[in-house]
């Protein structure tokens, strides 16, 4: 029965405490706890907790908790899934609100969230927040962990912010404020407000998911800072005013770290530090007994040893036989120590020489802080022997002092302290001294006491000595492993049950009274009797002084070793600088705009881009785009998934940088990353041009020799760099050409066949490859020029249609066979509808039939047969019957009178005509006709008055002339005419014309049909030979005859007009055929409705193709072929030259490129080298240049110069007490050394202690593995450039911070390390790349190298890259099916090791393995056994173990070790394979967790799950940090690490994993189903699961040449598979010599239409087949254009290639680009020594010399003393005449002032 919620235990808890007051952050988290565990119980059991009905939870002493009881989970959540669906492309939807108006008095307007549901129901349109803790989802019966997690988190919110979930109006307020629960709860900790965010959002898919981690969170909340998974730049504190400085300060804050975790600050032992004074005292009964010379402690023998930088052995004085935690303590200091050098580059192993024992008298003065003081940079060395010798080697005798401890004075007691000092320099008294009067200027009352010898004090209790503590940690450890082997039976026979057998071995124990006596942990055994009640003890131990908030210690007497990690420091340094100074930065500000700088780049224009830049390592073309972008001066993101060629793209990207003459710095955090890009450097000679710094201190000598040794080698080189240009330009020129060849074919397969047309070239070569019919020319003739391919996608769908119609009405699929072919394309649109077009069909047929009758009346010439020809000699008749109508049949006869009289008539009537013509042209420019009785009058008034003196008084002749001058331009004439004359002519035209008119008239009267001329010409027309017979049928006709003549002329017009709408060509059909046809089309008139919509789209297509349709039996892909026949042949004719393309021409001109293309990244390398030596020549060139005529600026750089050159050579004249790098950097010879060095490589924290802070030192910095770089740390590196280059992975793991939930370290002694409460707690901090890629421009790598086969990269392509990746088709069939490697007995390892060389992927599956305290030892063990094999066996496979727990990770180190214990051979072995190196790169043996293996890669990747079923049978779902947000990208990271194979030992299976819903859970679920699925050879099934993830890869329809060159290999005997490859990059055909065989012989590449999307030749030409080679591949690139026109020889190729015998010639290259640039520059020297004029003074006493010579426009001068090097000085003009007549002009100078030549 329900329980109303206010009657709960829960609600009445609330209430009673929300009218207390609001519950504090720790109140919360002590209630939560509690019931966030049992909801984590209940979720372990696949089950949902009772969460529905608050009436499940109860209180239990102040803390909620839950029954037991629970439910089974219910999944429908496909009924408000759709509520999360984006509603916008372009913006994501973050909240909807609701507005409200009240009208009224007065007008309140309210604004409210729209996701809060007031009547406390679903809304079916979006997800809503419902009163009393309800999840929306239930109301769907919808109920799985995320529905719990929801609802927990309303509690959890309602508790923090003191909200009753049972008011609407509190419901809303926290819905309104739910992103900023401060302005609700002041006091909330942002760290439990983001929980609360996390745990309560609507949407699942931004619900957090593990209840794991937020346990975790609320446990650590105090350390957990949200900030980092958020962009700085959206969280600007309003009430800032300084924009920068509050990010600044933000960043610097967060490399603090004043916490109790900082061994720094306080320190406390533990097993990564090692005490070397209390180490070196003797385990005595007696302290008298003790040698104070045999104690270890400051004094002045490590002085001397300190200041001389040499070594002490520490077996002198530690007592590692009385202390058996010396030995694992210092390998383990030792091992951490090689690690971080390994690593990072540098140790940070110290001594800590003195410690401070001080007090925070701020925060609490009871406390006494001991915290190291002076730190003495060492080595630790251990050589093997009977017994292994420790060795202390100091590296420095500079000493550092604690940057955080002095930091924390400064803020405290503003104390200052230097950086380092020198004690050869200073004394520690010295230091204490310096110390003791800071102290004393702070008037604090603290007195700071100096301990200079230890003190040694006797106690009688029960001592927490470090050997106690030691043996305890050990013995538990021991117990744990033991518990988990522990013998018990149940069987009748050997009944030995668990509780029995734990109580006799780790209960029911005694002590010896030796041991009784030593250890005072040990208590008296109850179960015995004894008479001493008490038993006293005597120890000593160091004294740890008096405990005085005011008297401090300067303690000499505690010397500590270990790795202390301080290195952040130093970027406090640069943020403070920034800060205080107001520092400037573009980066920075793009960085953190408000908005994107710009969209991603995701797709990068395909072109040849590798000889437009200065490549030295071999790239493709992804890299090339993204090397070339760099050009654009903007800062952007190249996005790097696994094995992409990251550091060959860096390589590119620096030299690229250094041939433009810019300054790079490169920065990594892993010392791997840096040196595999200086080693590629290397390869191509920049190493010379290369600072490589890991630690600024240690490599300080290093820096300096080889900066001398590159400066002497340039300075003497031979400056060639023009003649290398010359040569590279040439090289490119000859490579272009190449490419350009090859761009031509390329281009040519992909022309449009017409402009618009979607059909390239390369359809035309596929459709007449995909059909064997060959083209009939008959038909191609019958085509005009315009159709082609191009109609094809209009015509297909007509033509299919016409064709299925055919066979219903016809019987026949050909048109041609069709009667409907006569009609007209248009012949159904040419009428109204289907019934006027039959009824006019019908007619025109019985037109006809009555045609044919009545010409069998009328007997027409025999030769007069079609209907067109009828019809025109009916219509002749027709036309000459009116001569006979009229009797004037005599017209027709030339000879007869009527002619001659009607001959004189027109003669008569022509010359008139020609009269009148003749006026007219004599005055021509009448704008207008002035009419006959007009032109009279005018004439008569103008002759009469138009000489008269007088006319001008005449109104009537005025008026006349100026008419007439109105409409004739009189001005025309060059001789004005008199207007009497011009009138006269006119009217002599009026005379004229009215006597033709008059002619005209009588012709008409007399001859009856026509006017004169028309008559004559119809006499002329009539008179041709065509007429003679029609004259002779007329005049046959009676008068009867010739109105049936008329009438049938009549009927033939009329069925021609109907005839010329239906039927095409009739006009040369008879009317018997014509009749016929129309019978033929009326008999089929019931299909008029189904033609008449194939005509309608006719109107698409061509009417050369229809006309072929209706008049050849062409069938559909006889017509399609025919088609593509037509296109290709009007191509060729008109680009005649590309039907030279064929595959010997494009196989000449890939291999040309391929030859050229490696000898250009040599030349890129010579190219780089001699420029920075022309460059370096040209800067000491400007420091030898007379200051004459100098500019003040250009004295004041000459100075510098000068003054940096003088640094420079007085550095290297030293052999110790070398300058700082920062120093050399930061002075006059920075600029030298940049020039010498303008590449430099250190990571962050090396950038900081060694460049000074200057955007304009380089021009850009480049970051790799940002994902690993935290944003505060990769923050300070930009300001040393105006341009930044991220370069790393989205998809990889970011930065963590690990650290113990209890004592904050797992390795303190005073921690049990079986317990479970102390798990590791991580933080994921915000990395530079996730701040970079939100705002800079992005370019993916595209292609993947590392993985040796396709399974190894395949699931993270699917899961994590979108299937973007392309990976390398495998060389070896995997699909072989093979038996479960399923491992009862560890020592199986010796024959399953033999999977992991056979198999991509092999899945070991553990039967019975325990997983219990985070670890599963018996995969340990079987993991230990497995690298034994493969190292004996000496297989050369580099090994890599990754374990998913820093546990599992102890326990196979320590399953190793035993292995070791056990195999002497063996441990040697190892010994060797932890130290391997191959290319100067360490690949050694390494035992990582998925927390630290980021960036590492072997050949086989041994991967321990360690996740199983626990002792008591169950398995949790808690899969730490892989259930956390982000836990997908630590599974990534552990799947992309393996480069031949992969082992993935286990105890579980894919289905014991349940917890699907979480993210990173149902990853590890998938791999794992992945694995197994390729390690048992089903390879189809587990592509099915990658497809299930993501399938974007499809595979794509195979083309026709596969399959017809299949079908050829299919009969020479051969075996083959299509479209090898997981990736979107395919090897079309594999070819076997046997379906049982692993390996193909043959690869053979097809130009699919993939090949030619993309427009980068050398990707398509060279890249991909040259990739496939390098992977065992025997590749063959056949060409479409081939196969079609020539496939024997193509088959020819084939066969060569499968017999392995050559085929194509061999092709040479000829470039002539060799150059020398190392001439020394002593045989310059000579000659130039030679061309010397040398000239002395000794006059008056003097003894001086002076010299000249010049090269081209150079004057060299040298002078001094005799017997002095002299100096020397350079002086330039513009050309090389200046320069020797200038020479001259000194000299004449000189021998004035007495110098005489020698």
């Amino acid at each position: 029965m329900n329980q109303p919620l206010k009657d709960t235990a829960f609600y009445k808890f609330i209430d009673e405490h929300f009218n207390k007051g609001t519950f504090t952050n720790d109140d919360v988290i002590a209630i939560m706890i509690p019931l966030l565990k049992n909801v984590v119980d209940i979720h372990h059991q696949g089950k949902v907790a009772m969460l529905h009905e608050l009436s499940s939870i109860y209180i239990d002493n102040l803390h909620f908790k839950i029954t037991n009881q629970a439910l089974d989970v219910k999944l429908n959540a496909y009924r408000f899934e759709h509520y999360f669906r984006s509603k916008s492309s372009a913006f994501e939807i973050t909240g909807e609100i609701v507005a409200s108006l009240e009208i009224g008095d007065e007008v309140n307007r309210a604004m409210a969230e729209k996701n809060v549901s007031d009547a406390n129901s679903i809304d079916e349109r979006q997800a809503v927040y419902l009163l009393d803790y309800k999840c929306f989802e239930l109301a769907y019966d919808h109920h799985d962990p995320l529905t719990d997690i929801f609802i927990l988190g309303m509690i959890l919110a309602s508790l923090s912010l003191g909200l009753d979930f049972t008011n609407v109006q509190d419901l809303k307020k926290f819905a309104e404020y739910r992103k900023q629960l401060y302005y609700i709860n002041t006091k909330i900790h942002p760290a439990i407000a983001n929980i609360i965010f996390g745990m309560t959002a609507l949407d699942r898919n931004k619900r957090w998911k593990d209840l794991h981690e937020i346990i975790e969170k609320l446990q650590n909340y105090r350390d957990y800072n949200p900030e980092v998974e958020y962009d700085l730049s959206m969280m600007i504190d309003e009430k800032s005013k300084n924009r920068d400085q509050f990010i600044h300060e933000k960043l610097r804050n967060r490399l603090f770290d004043n916490s109790r975790r900082n061994r720094l600050l306080y320190f406390q032992p533990n097993l990564k530090f090692l005490n070397l004074t209390i180490s070196s005292v003797p385990q005595l009964l007696n302290y008298q007994n003790i040698d104070p010379s045999h104690i270890f402690y400051w004094n002045e023998d490590i002085s001397i040893k300190i200041s001389n930088t040499s070594s002490i052995s520490l077996n002198k004085y530690l007592r590692i036989e009385d202390n058996p935690y010396i030995v694992p303590t210092l390998d383990k200091i030792r091992l951490e120590s090689n690690k971080d050098v390994n690593e990072y580059g540098f140790s940070q192993l110290k001594l800590a020489l003195c410690n401070l024992n001080w007090y925070n008298t701020k925060e609490n003065s009871t406390e006494k802080i001991v915290s190291p003081l002076l730190l003495a940079s060492v080595t630790l060395a251990k050589k093997k022997g009977l017994k292994d010798q420790y060795t202390l080697e100091f590296t420095d005798s500079d000493v550092e002092i604690n940057p955080v401890l002095a930091n924390m004075l400064k803020d405290l007691y503003d104390i200052r302290l230097p950086d380092r000092v020198q004690l050869s320099d200073f004394k520690i008294e010295d230091i204490y001294n310096l110390l003791k009067a800071q102290i004393e200027k702070t008037n604090s009352g603290i007195v700071l006491d100096h301990i200079d010898k230890p003190k040694i004090k006797l106690i009688y209790s029960q001592a927490k000595q470090i050997l106690t503590q030691f043996n305890k940690r050990t013995k538990a450890k021991v117990a744990v492993k033991d518990l988990r082997n522990i013998g018990y039976s149940y069987q009748q026979e050997n009944f030995q049950p668990y509780g029995l057998e734990l109580f006799r071995n780790y209960v029911f124990t005694q002590a010896s009274s030796l041991e009784y006596l030593i250890n005072s942990d040990i208590q008296t055994n109850p179960h015995f009797y004894n008479e001493n009640n008490h038993v006293e003890r005597e120890f000593y131990q160091l004294d740890e002084g008096e405990s005085n908030p005011f008297r401090w210690e300067f303690d000499c007497c505690n010397l500590i070793l270990g790795n202390f990690n301080y290195k952040k420091m130093s970027l406090v340094r640069d943020y403070n600088h920034v800060i205080e100074n107001g520092v400037e930065n573009d980066v920075f500000r793009s960085l953190f705009n408000a908005l994107a700088q710009k969209s991603f780049k995701t797709e990068v224009k395909s072109e040849n881009t590798f000889t437009k830049t200065f490549n030295v390592v071999a790239s493709d073309p992804t890299q090339n785009n993204a090397v070339k972008y760099s050009e654009t001066g903007q800062s952007y993101i190249i996005q790097g998934p696994p094995g992409t060629g990251k550091s060959q793209t860096i390589a590119n990207l620096i030299a690229n940088y250094v041939a433009n003459g810019k300054k790079v710095l490169f920065v990594c955090e892993k010392r791997a990353a840096l040196d595999v890009v200086f080693y590629r450097l290397k390869n191509q000679a920049l190493d010379d041009l290369c600072c490589l710094i890991h630690d600024s201190q240690a490599d300080k000598k290093e820096f300096i020799f080889n900066l001398r040794e590159t400066f002497n080698e340039f300075t003497n080189a031979k400056n060639n760099f023009q003649q290398v240009e010359n040569s590279r330009n040439n090289l490119v020129a000859q490579i272009e050409t190449e490419i350009n060849k090859i761009g031509s074919f390329h281009n040519f397969m992909n022309t449009a066949i017409a402009p618009g047309s979607a059909y390239t070239i390369k359809h035309l070569f596929d459709i007449l490859i995909s059909n064997p019919y060959k083209t009939q020319s008959v038909h191609l003739e019958q085509l005009d020029d315009t159709p082609g391919y191009a109609d094809w996608k209009n015509l297909e769908y007509v033509a299919n249609r016409l064709y299925e119609i055919n066979k219903e009405t016809n019987q026949s699929e050909y048109f041609s066979n069709h009667p409907f072919r006569y009609l007209r394309n248009d012949a159904f649109d040419q009428f109204t509808n289907l019934s006027e077009f039959k009824n006019q069909l019908e007619s025109v047929l019985n037109s006809i039939e009555n045609c044919i009758e009545r010409l069998e009346f009328i007997q027409l010439p025999k030769d007069i047969v079609s209907f067109g020809d009828s019809h025109e000699f009916l219509k002749k008749v027709k036309d000459i019957l009116p001569f006979f109508d009229h009797n004037i049949e005599d017209l027709l006869d030339n000879n007869s009178s009527l002619f001659q009289s009607f001959e004189q008539d027109i003669n008569e009537l022509q010359k008139l005509k020609e009269t009148k013509d003749k006026l007219a042209k004599q005055f021509p420019y009448w704008t207008k006709e002035l009419p006959e009785t007009d032109a009279k009058t005018a004439f008569q008034i103008i002759q009469n008055n138009e000489s008269s003196f007088f006319n001008f008084l005449n109104s009537s002749y005025k008026q006349a002339k100026k008419q007439v001058l109105s409409i004739y331009d009189i001005s025309k004439h060059t001789i004005k005419p008199s207007l009497t004359i011009v009138l006269e002519n006119i009217c002599k035209q009026h005379d004229l014309a009215a006597q033709i008119e008059n002619i005209e008239a009588d012709s008409r009267k007399k001859y009856k049909i026509g006017s004169i001329f028309e008559i004559k010409n119809m006499i002329a027309n009539y008179q041709s030979q065509s007429f003679r017979e029609v004259i002779l049928l007329a005049q046959k006709l009676s008068v009867a005859e010739r109105n049936d003549v008329t009438e049938l002329n009549d009927l033939f017009h009329n069925s021609q007009h109907i005839l010329s709408k239906t039927l095409d060509n009739f006009q040369h059909l008879n009317l018997t055929n014509i009749e016929k046809i129309l019978s033929d089309i009326n008999n089929k008139k019931s299909y008029y409705d189904l033609y008449a919509t194939v005509f309608e789209d006719f109107r698409s297509c061509h009417p050369s193709v229809i006309k072929l349709l209706k008049t050849s039996k062409i069938n559909i892909e006889q017509l399609q072929v025919t088609l593509a026949e037509k296109s290709l042949e009007k191509y060729y004719s008109i680009h005649y030259v590309d039907k030279k393309h064929n595959m010997d021409s494009l196989h000449v001109s890939i291999q040309k490129i391929k030859m050229m293309y490696a000898e250009l990244m040599e030349i890129n390398g010579k190219y780089i080298v001699s420029k920075q030596i022309s460059k370096l020549k040209e800067l000491i060139l400007q420091s030898e240049l007379s200051t004459a005529g100098m500019t003040s600026q250009e004295k004041d750089k000459k100075k510098s110069i000068t003054d940096g050159r003088k640094i420079l050579e007085n550095e290297f004249s030293k052999t110790i007490r070398f300058k700082s790098i920062r120093e050399l950097a930061s002075s006059d010879s920075g600029q030298i050394i940049r020039e010498i060095k303008p590449i430099w490589l250190m990571s962050p924290l090396s950038v900081s202690d060694t460049l000074p802070l200057d955007s304009g030192y380089f021009d850009v910095v480049i970051f790799d593995e940002a994902s690993q770089i935290t944003l505060e740390e990769g923050l300070v590196p930009i300001y040393r450039a105006s341009q930044t280059i991220i370069v790393g992975d989205e998809m990889q793991m970011p930065p963590s911070n690990f650290f113990g939930s209890g004592s904050g370290n797992q390795d303190d002694l005073w921690t049990d390390p079986s317990g479970e409460e102390n798990d590791y707690f991580s933080l994921d901090a915000d990395s530079f790349l996730t701040q970079g890629a939100r705002k800079f421009p992005s370019i993916m790598l595209g292609w993947h190298y590392r993985s040796k086969h396709e399974s190894l990269i395949g699931f993270s392509n699917a899961s994590f890259y979108d299937n973007k990746l392309l990976t390398i088709p495998d060389l070896k069939d995997h699909s072989k099916t093979s038996d479960e490697i399923i491992v009862t007995n560890v020592k199986e390892a010796q024959t399953n090791y033999t999977h992991i060389l056979s198999k991509p992927i092999s899945y070991h599956y553990i039967d019975q393995g325990v997983y219990l305290g985070r670890s599963n030892v018996k995969e340990a063990m079987y993991i230990a056994h497995l690298v034994k094999e493969l190292l004996t066996h000496n297989l050369g496979q580099s090994i890599g173990i990754v374990a998913f727990s820093m546990e599992q990770q102890n326990e196979i180190e320590t399953a190793i070790g035993l292995m070791c214990i056990k195999d002497k051979v063996f441990e040697n072995i190892l010994e060797e394979e932890y130290k391997r190196v191959e290319n100067n790169q360490f690949v050694g043996l390494f035992v990582k967790n998925l927390e630290n293996v980021q960036g590492d890669e072997r050949d086989i990747i041994i991967m321990s799950t360690c996740y199983g079923y626990g002792p008591n049978g169950k398995m949790l779902m808690n899969f730490g940090p892989i259930n956390k947000r982000g836990g997908e990208k630590r599974l990534n990271v552990i799947f992309s690490r393996a480069k031949k194979s992969m082992c993935v030992v286990s105890s579980i299976k894919y289905y014991d994993i349940k917890n699907e819903y979480n993210e990173g859970a149902n990853y590890f679920r998938k791999y794992l189903q992945y694995a197994e699925l390729v390690s048992l050879g089903q390879i189809e099934s587990a592509n099915n699961v990658l497809s299930s993830i993501n399938n974007k890869n499809s595979v794509d329809p195979t083309s026709q040449i596969t399959n017809q060159i299949e079908n050829e290999l299919l009969k020479l005997g051969y075996y083959c598979n299509q479209n090898i490859g997981q990736s979107k990059f395919k090897c079309h055909l594999g070819v076997k010599k046997s379906k049982e065989d692993e390996e193909y012989i043959l690869g053979i590449v097809i130009d699919d239409n993939i090949h030619y999307s993309n427009d980068d030749i050398l990707e398509q030409y060279l890249l991909r087949p040259e990739i496939l080679k390098s992977n065992g591949w025997n590749i063959c690139q056949i060409y479409a254009k081939d196969w079609l026109e020539n496939k024997p020889r193509v088959l020819q190729m084939i066969t060569s290639m499968l017999t392995k015998e050559a085929f194509f010639d061999a092709v040479l290259v000829d470039t002539n680009t060799e150059v020398e640039i190392d001439i020394a520059e002593e045989e310059i020297q000579e000659e130039v020594q030679n061309n010397f004029q040398r000239y002395i003074s000794t006059a008056n006493g003097s003894s001086k010399f002076w010299e000249i010579c010049n090269q081209d426009n150079t004057i060299i001068i040298q002078y001094g003393r005799l017997g002095s090097k002299g100096q020397r000085m350079v002086k330039v003009f513009d050309t090389a005449f200046d320069a020797q007549r200038e020479m001259l002009k000194l000299i004449a100078q000189k021998v004035t002032k007495d110098y005489t030549k020698e």
